[in-house]
Order: structure tokens, then sequence, then C-alpha cells
């Protein structure tokens, strides 16, 4: 996979950098190679991929292909009309918690006047409403940290609130959202969750 191949490159040059070049040639790069087509196999089904899951390991990453994902990943979302609507019960405060109450555990913490490293790319603009509209907002339940929130107006209009100082940086409505809309970049100050 090139562009695989490229991000590796870029990850041995930062690595030898720093001098752990014999590190990453040793561990990383023989345990990312081993598994490289571990999860594409589960494309054909659940049995293909837990039989070639198999065969993988006990060849260790020896076979002579690469299986690659050529669709990006926001294409496999569904229009909502094909979905029942789930209802969820409420947070009982011992089990299940509020999304915003677990945020705390993270220790996130971006300064409320830095400018938003989420922002909708240009050109896309009307996306977040065809995402509304087409899809049901999944960006509003794939986000962890509730940062992505619907506000429909008095002529029942969505726009879209984009609550970045909530951001854990997983990234994923970088990936995720509908035609891949939201343009993710570094916060200034080095902000963001304390793990």
């Amino acid at each position: 996979c090139f562009f695989f191949f490229q991000a590796e490159d870029g990850i041995r040059d930062a690595q030898e950098s720093r001098g752990l070049g014999d590190v990453y040639k040793r561990q990383v790069y023989e345990e990312l190679f081993q598994t490289r087509n571990f999860k594409n196999a589960f494309k054909w089904g659940i049995w293909a991929g837990l039989i070639h899951g198999k065969l993988i390991s006990m060849i260790k990453g020896k076979e002579p292909w690469n299986l690659r994902n050529n669709v990006i990943d926001c294409s496999k979302t569904k229009p909502q009309n094909q979905f029942q609507k789930k209802e969820y019960p409420k947070h009982d405060g011992v089990l299940t918690f509020d999304l915003l109450d677990n945020l705390i555990k993270t220790g996130v913490y971006h300064d409320h006047d830095q400018p938003s490293h989420l922002k909708i790319k240009k050109g896309l603009e009307n996306m977040p409403e065809i995402s509304y509209k087409k899809f049901g907002a999944p960006e509003e339940r794939f986000c962890p940290a509730k940062v992505y929130e619907y506000i429909v107006n008095d002529q029942g209009e969505p726009k879209l609130q984009i609550n970045a100082q909530n951001c854990i940086h997983c990234k994923t409505c970088s990936i995720k959202t509908t035609s891949e809309f939201i343009d993710w970049n570094v916060p200034e100050g080095g902000g963001g969750p304390k793990y």
C-alpha cells in the first residue's frame, strides 16, 4: 500500500531523528507488517475474516498478497430511511453516564478564546444540511465528546454548532462525516485531552 509505506517512511525518519530507529525497525514495523491484512479480510464476512486472520497469524505476515481498502469510510454511511430510530434509556449515573459527564475525566482543555481547530471545508458548506436530512446527523452520535450539535431554528432549519472546546482529538469527524466535510487542524497552544 503506497500510503502506508509513505507514512511509514515519515514515522521512521521521525523515530531515527530521536535515536529510536532500531526500535522502530525491529518492533513496530514487524508488528504492523504482520497484521497489515487482518481487518480488510472481514469485507468478505465474519468467517472469511476469522479464517484469514488465523492463517496470517500462523504464517506471521508472510503472505504474498496485500488486501486493500479503496473505499473511503464516509461513503459507507447509509441513508437514515434504511434504519429504525433507536431510543436509548436515560443515563442512570451508575453504569451509564452522560457524554459531558465523562468528558471531564479526559482532562480536556482548550482556551475558550482560541480559534476553532474544527472547520467546515471550503466548498462543502452545504454538507451539514445534507448530513442532517439524508443521514440523520451521524456526527451527533459518533462523536464521543458531543462536539457536533444541530440546533433547529424557528423555521425548522438545522444549523450545525461545533463545540470545539469539547474535542478529545479522536479525529473520527475528519474520516466519517458526510464527504469528509470537517477540516481537523491541530489546536493552538497544545490544547486538548490530558490522557
